[in-house]
């Protein structure tokens, strides 16, 4: 069973990415968060948030 994300985690990762309205690297957004992701979580998080249609 797959585990479940939390939605606060996602969060996080939404506001990080709107703080960089002329876009960032994977790097900019990671060393802008508080919570501590690997770079493929953090890619999966963003993909999750384009799936969910939360980014473009």
């Amino acid at each position: 069973m797959p585990r479940t994300i939390p939605q606060d985690e996602l969060d996080a990762v939404f506001k990080a990415v709107i703080d960089f309205p002329d876009g960032a690297s994977i790097e900019d957004i990671r060393d802008s968060l508080e919570i501590d992701l690997t770079r493929r979580t953090l890619q999966r998080r963003l993909a999750l948030l384009v799936k969910q249609n939360r980014l473009v």
